[in-house]
């Protein structure tokens, strides 16, 4: 009898013992894998000085011009690999540039051409492949699409003299407010305090959709002959900024 019951206690004991090991092997790789994935994990911020031009094809409308605006943002990134990396993040920017069109061109009151500028928040994901695997400094290539909302559009008409006054007109009603976009670009981040990284990169940008809305520039009737004009977006952007 007394056996029996030694022979019960060592089974419970083994089997609790075993539960217990097992959920602390469990908890344990919990705890890896969050410490793991913050690890693999940072964040930061960029400021970025952009020289814009716009792509403009129609019969009337032209290209006139790049100019030089900015933007700046929050970055994050995730290593999935020693090599690769997932970014990602939130930018604001003012792209644009100038044209000319017959009306432009017929205004004593104003320069030839003018500046359209769009007001954009955009969201990127980019893969990023390092070039070398030094953990201080570190060399790499990216590529990846963008979706972004213009939330506002203008047109900045110069005016010919001093004594007139230029001329801004607000023109979101010509532009369909969401963009896609393609990036490429490289860049180098150094390691200057425990997980505290200095970048800086060039990217180029390029819209894939048609800025200009079909509706806004038929409703108004703005051009004679062909209504509505094809415009992208091109952007150089040289980006500076910290990752933590």
């Amino acid at each position: 009898m007394r056996n029996s019951i030694l022979l019960l206690l060592l089974t419970l004991f083994s089997t609790t013992y075993s539960q217990n090991n097992d959920s602390t092997v469990e908890n344990l790789s919990t705890i890896k894998k969050k410490s793991s994935f913050k690890d693999n994990f940072s964040m930061g911020f960029h400021l970025s000085p952009t020289i814009s031009w716009l792509d403009v094809k129609h019969d009337d409308l032209q290209t006139d011009g790049a100019t030089i605006t900015g933007g700046l943002g929050i970055v994050a990134e995730y290593n999935a690999t020693k090599l690769l990396s997932i970014v990602s993040g939130l930018n604001f920017s003012v792209p644009g540039g100038y044209v000319f069109d017959n009306a432009s061109m017929t205004d004593a009151d104003t320069k030839n051409n003018y500046r359209i500028n769009y007001t954009t928040l955009e969201l990127p994901i980019l893969i990023r492949a390092n070039l070398t695997e030094d953990k201080k400094t570190a060399f790499y290539i990216q590529g990846g699409a963008s979706v972004d909302y213009r939330f506002s559009a203008s047109e900045f008409h110069k005016a010919a003299t001093y004594l007139l006054p230029d001329e801004k007109l607000n023109i979101k009603s010509l532009i369909d407010p969401f963009n896609f976009n393609y990036l490429v670009g490289f860049g180098t981040k150094q390691k200057i305090f425990r997980k505290y990284y200095v970048f800086a990169e060039v990217n180029y940008k390029h819209s894939l959709s048609n800025i200009a809305s079909e509706k806004g520039f038929t409703d108004i009737a703005r051009y004679t002959t062909t209504f509505v004009p094809e415009i992208h977006s091109g952007n150089m952007i040289f980006s500076f900024g910290v990752l933590f």
